[in-house]
């Protein structure tokens, strides 16, 4: 059974890009091919509990606008210390 119906996309779609999740998770790969050690939290859920340094982290900095970006240089100041 095959439906042929015209499939339209909502304007506010169109023309979006790629995915940054999906983009994230191949630069996790690439990252890891070239030798370097990744904690890849781009996609999926991990066996594992959650670091307590993360966890710290994000308590620290949840309540600020923009807290990403300090999110991840306290990672990365733990990860490359």
């Amino acid at each position: 059974m095959s439906i042929n119906r015209h499939a339209s996309l909502d304007q506010n779609i169109r023309g979006l890009g790629a995915s940054p999740t999906l983009a994230l998770n191949e630069r996790c790969k690439q990252m890891k091919k070239d030798g370097i050690e990744v904690l890849n939290l781009g996609i999926g859920e991990s066996p594992f509990p959650v670091p307590k340094y993360i966890v710290d982290s994000l308590r620290q900095y949840a309540t600020e606008k923009g807290y990403l970006h300090r999110l991840f240089l306290t990672l990365y100041a733990v990860l490359f210390r």
